[in-house]
């Protein structure tokens, strides 16, 4: 480190600040894109298997188990590894991992509220099957579903980074974080800032990720303040 470049350089003279500030966008971005597909898909199944049931309920939860029967992280590196290199083939790696917890967790809520009378009455005025789910279902499970969102960003961001540290996601010359631990390990005696700056910056944004679903737990469930 010195006063032209703050946070030193890596390997290649690159000025490791700037490095970071742009390895926020594929690192938060994509972690935040999965989280986002994962949360879609799996209240999509979680709340329709809760209101079809039948086979379709049966099925959708086999695939859950059998998901769910591996380590994540062990089963995005296969599904990786299978795909090949790139952020885009890491991201679809995680989403096929991380949409079986949203599923589990939206059927079990939708399952406590299902025999609800308001939703006895919603079928009984001849509401079908999809406005049951989305009107009357979906508000009355969102609010934890979210803080979970929220939770789960700060693994994604982890999963990412590990899945390109092992090269299976963000490839050179990209200023990824998990890429730049990875590239920085063997200089970890010389110059260990290159590869404990790119951590912190994981830590940080992983906290911080963790403390807003906290603030959204208080925010959204207020009652459990007072229990």
């Amino acid at each position: 480190p010195c006063r032209e470049y703050p946070l030193g350089t890596d390997n290649l003279g690159r000025c490791i600040l700037s490095r970071l500030m742009y390895g926020a966008t594929p690192s938060i971005i994509s972690a935040l894109a999965v989280v986002v597909c994962v949360f879609v898909i799996g209240i999509v199944l979680g709340i329709s298997s809760a209101a079809i049931g039948g086979l379709y309920e049966a099925a959708v939860m086999r695939v859950i188990t059998i998901f769910q029967a591996f380590p994540a992280f062990i089963l995005a590196m296969a599904i990786a590894g299978t795909l090949g290199t790139g952020i885009r083939n890491g991201m679809i790696s995680l989403i096929a991992v991380y949409w079986t917890g949203f599923a589990k967790v939206s059927r079990s809520l939708a399952l406590s509220v299902r025999d609800s009378l308001y939703i006895r009455s919603a079928s009984i005025s001849g509401a079908g099957t999809f406005r049951i789910m989305f009107t009357h279902i979906l508000p009355n499970i969102f609010s934890p579903l979210l803080v979970m969102a929220a939770l789960d960003v700060g693994g994604v961001i982890l999963s990412l980074a590990g899945l390109s540290f092992l090269g299976l996601s963000a490839q050179r010359p990209m200023a990824e974080w998990g890429m730049m631990l990875s590239d920085s390990r063997q200089y970890l005696q010389t110059a260990p800032w290159t590869v404990i700056l790119p951590g912190i910056a994981i830590f940080i944004v992983v906290v911080c990720f963790n403390l807003l679903a906290d603030e959204l737990r208080d925010v959204l469930d207020p009652k459990g303040l007072d229990a």
